[in-house]
């Protein structure tokens, strides 16, 4: 069981590291915190009054933030959202447009067969192993 958490760890390690390559300070956009509306500006531009450039609270600006976003992921709860912000991405400080980098899509399907649905399977199936031998 004790490799298995090992294996697992570093595979989820790799791809919170190569998350944060890719995808660092790409998740931002202008908010009118007034409104609370998006605004279709480059971070730059977003200065003064009530705008503000924001990132959501899921992404992957640093490597504690990109865990627990592949933690999500890879439960499955909300994880379309995150990719799809990946996806519209067109990079750091400027405003996302719908599918401008559709190649970040292969990252998260990468992510969920091998960080969630391989991973998932390989530690239930030793749990299971452990349980046969026990009893």
């Amino acid at each position: 069981l004790g490799t298995v958490v090992v294996v697992l760890s570093f595979i989820w390690f790799l791809f919170a590291v190569l998350g944060v390559q890719l995808l660092m300070g790409r998740y931002g956009a202008c908010v009118d915190t007034e409104v609370g509306e998006p605004m279709e500006l480059n971070e730059v531009d977003c200065v003064g009054g009530t705008l503000r450039w924001e990132s959501p609270r899921w992404d992957f600006d640093n490597i504690f933030v990109a865990f627990v976003t592949l933690t999500i992921v890879a439960l499955g709860e909300g994880w379309a959202s995150i990719m799809w912000q990946a996806i519209d991405s067109t990079g750091q400080g400027t405003y996302p447009r719908p599918n401008a980098s559709p190649w970040y899509g292969v990252f998260f399907i990468a992510f969920v067969v091998f960080g969630s649905f391989l991973a998932l399977d390989l530690f239930i199936g030793t749990l299971l192993d452990a349980f046969m031998e026990n009893s």
